[in-house]
């Protein structure tokens, strides 16, 4: 008997309709993003509020900003210099955005979206493209086509073991200045989360 949070029929079809590397774990994956129900807005079993005040602490700030989340894309916008962030969970063929600034979009197809690089466990936990028109995985990419997005950086989120989605950045621009001590924050920032 399939329980909510088990693969139905209609995952496994959109899971075989898609076009970017899929993790080994998809199942044990997709089971602990649903039990987190983080992409239906609640947030079982992840504390935010702890780690708000832990960053608050850390960059000696004060947070009065509603939503942990953007709270961290606000963090990235001025530490890493990048106009474009988003916090992502992704699901069978949806890459849910929880936090935005500087996009519009609520959700991309996860063809689409870098951050489905980032899901199959052997993938390294930060992948960052200084040129999204070099890199041929993306040349036909909507993000880069339609919105003009020439580099991205991300960093796996991981809960109980499994990658569930990303904390990451984009810019219009390539970029070739985002080094090691910029990689240690965004892989820092995701490992708080």
């Amino acid at each position: 008997m399939l329980k909510a949070h088990d693969l139905s029929v209609g995952d496994h079809v959109k899971l075989a309709e898609l076009r970017v590397p899929i993790a080994k774990n998809e199942r044990q994956r997709l089971k602990v993003l649903r039990q987190t129900t983080v992409m239906s807005g609640s947030s079982v079993g992840l504390d935010f509020d702890s780690h708000v005040s832990l960053l608050s602490r850390v960059l000696k700030v004060s947070f009065a900003i509603y939503s942990f989340f953007l709270m961290v894309d606000i963090i990235f916008l001025c530490v890493l210099q990048a106009p474009m962030a988003l916090v992502t969970f992704v699901d069978v063929n949806t890459v849910g955005i929880k936090s935005k600034v500087g996009l519009t979009a609520n959700c991309f197809h996860r063809n689409n979206a870098f951050c489905s690089y980032l899901m199959p466990e052997d993938a390294p936990s930060i992948l960052v493209i200084p040129d999204v028109s070099k890199d041929s995985r993306f040349l036909d990419n909507p993000l880069h086509i339609d919105s003009g997005i020439n580099f991205y950086a991300g960093a796996a989120l991981t809960c109980r073991g499994v990658r569930l989605g990303a904390v990451c950045i984009f810019d219009c621009q390539a970029r070739t200045d985002f080094d090691e001590r910029k990689q240690a924050i965004l892989f820092d920032m995701a490992s708080i989360i």
